[in-house]
């Protein structure tokens, strides 16, 4: 957490090599394990963090990493966030498959709570781990065009941007 409140003050200059190394994010007595991936001169650098501990072990969640670095983008992968930190986002982007009943009814309901920016993108077709033929490649991509549009930056040349918008 230091270094994204350090980061608000003086820009950082933007690393011209490649980054990919795990971290070990510290706040007060609350440590987060994670795994950094930096491609050279990155747009922006986006954070998953997951609930249950596994976001940078998921398959899942490398692969949409790695479409979000093909696309210029670095990637933080964390664990656990800490009930502050939850309730402290300031926006909030959330893909879920439509065929995951349970978890998209949590997610609606949660949404109903959130006091920030937030958005519920829906897969249609897909299940709690995207397994279907095409369903990861859907989630991936809407969560590239968000964090992209988001940004308010442009892909890399070259990366297809023809994902469903919901």
């Amino acid at each position: 957490m230091a270094l994204l409140e350090e980061a608000r003050g003086t820009p950082a200059p933007r690393p011209t090599t490649v980054v990919d190394t795990d971290v070990a994010v510290a706040d007060g007595p609350a440590v987060l394990e994670g795994h950094l991936h930096l491609p050279a001169d990155p747009i922006s650098t986006v954070v998953f963090a997951h609930g249950s501990g596994s976001s940078r072990h998921s398959p899942r969640n490398q692969y949409v990493a790695s479409v979000l670095n093909d696309a210029g983008l670095g990637t933080l992968l964390l664990g656990l966030l800490t009930r502050h930190e939850e309730q402290d986002r300031s926006h909030v982007f959330d893909v879920v498959g439509a065929a995951d009943q349970m978890v998209l009814r949590l997610n609606r309901e949660a949404q109903a709570h959130l006091r920030c920016p937030n958005r519920l993108a829906v897969v249609e077709g897909a299940t709690h781990l995207f397994e279907e033929p095409g369903t990861l490649d859907r989630a991936a991509a809407l969560a590239r065009d968000r964090f992209v549009d988001r940004l308010g930056a442009s892909p890399r040349p070259g990366v297809d941007q023809t994902a469903e918008r919901r």
